[in-house]
């Protein structure tokens, strides 16, 4: 009952944060903010956050470094544990689900069509119409704001175009998400996965080998992404689905299964296996195009640009930032005696 309730609370405080995200960017009403910002304290420090971000983004990509901070890797999956219950919820509810299927489907669809996406290309095209051209249009508004218009204007009309963005991450998100979410079923389908894929120092099978779910699912995508034919596969399913199939069917425990029955119990394993699959070529080949290095390069002399726009609107805003804003900081003062309870006078 206490997980149920705590669901629905995250349930419910991911929409409010969804629609509050999309109520302050896209719909509130926006005027011309003149530059430089009559700055507040709060303000001054969103600013300087913003920097913040656009310096570490910088430093990352120059250098590679990621963060393996496991408190901070803890506060943003406690940031985004809203958004995700939320996510979960509409993605297993009776009515959408079927429709999500049918998203996952097209997009097998788009993965099947070799000659679409020759040597990864449609998927570099992709990146750049979905994650680059949006940020050029952005960035290219917000310089001209900034140093010609001196007045926040135009990007307000183009900020509509970060939807493709967000649109793009939600993708990838839910095609990774749709891979575990199989992968785990499988898992709890078969003890392995037997192929013709050979491998001299684990698992070795005959002629063949004997793979778990996901390793196999790994060589599978390695070889489907580089153009080769893939790797014939079939289950070996596990004793505990196979007594849930005699219990279904009202067999004896001791039944023995016959040709069709054994197809009949292999089906849903197969099915998932020709949507699972595609999904992890196509954020294989995805994550390729985003490590593609002119890419890199593009996003790094984007995020500089956004980088100088905001450090300029920081600097010559700081001088509208009062010098008593601050004061407050230095009036803390118990200035009570604690035995009388009067004011000290100094």
């Amino acid at each position: 009952m206490k997980k149920l309730i705590t669901k629905y609370i995250l349930i419910i405080l991911g929409l409010i944060l969804f629609l509050g995200f999309i109520w302050l960017r896209f719909i509130r009403i926006r005027l011309p903010r003149d530059i430089p910002f009559e700055l507040s304290l709060l303000g001054f420090i969103f600013l300087l956050y913003i920097c913040s971000i656009y310096i570490y983004i910088i430093i990352s990509m120059l250098f590679n470094y990621k963060t393996d901070s496991k408190v901070l890797s803890t506060l943003i999956s406690y940031i985004y544990k809203p958004f995700i219950t939320l996510d979960e919820a509409i993605k297993t509810n009776a009515i959408i689900k079927p429709y999500y299927e049918k998203f996952l489907v097209y997009i097998i669809t788009i993965t099947k069509d070799k000659d679409l996406h020759k040597e990864g290309t449609f998927y570099l095209y992709l990146y750049i119409i979905m994650q680059i051209i949006p940020r050029v249009i952005l960035v290219s508004a917000l310089l001209l704001d900034t140093f010609y218009f001196h007045c926040l204007f135009l990007l307000y009309k183009v900020i509509i175009v970060s939807l493709l963005i967000f649109l793009s991450r939600y993708i990838r998100y839910s095609l990774t998400y749709a891979k575990e979410q199989y992968i785990l079923e499988l898992e709890s389908m078969v003890d392995c996965i037997l192929s013709n894929y050979t491998d001299p120092d684990k698992y070795e099978l005959g002629s063949g080998s004997a793979l778990p779910v996901r390793r196999f699912i790994e060589e599978q995508t390695s070889i489907l992404g580089n153009g080769l034919a893939g790797y014939t596969y079939g289950p070996l399913t596990s004793n505990k689905y196979r007594d849930n199939f005699r219990k279904l069917h009202n067999l004896s425990p001791t039944h023995r299964f016959t040709s069709k029955e054994i197809a009949l119990i292999n089906v849903d394993f197969y099915r998932i296996m020709k949507i699972v699959i595609p999904i992890s070529v196509h954020l294989e080949e995805y994550g390729f195009a985003e490590t593609y290095s002119r890419c890199k390069l593009v996003k790094m002399i984007i995020f500089t640009l956004y980088l100088i726009c905001w450090s300029y609107i920081l600097i010559v805003s700081a001088n509208s930032l009062s010098i008593d804003t601050c004061n407050f900081l230095f009036q803390i003062i118990d200035n009570t005696d604690p035995f009388s309870g009067h004011e000290i006078e100094y």
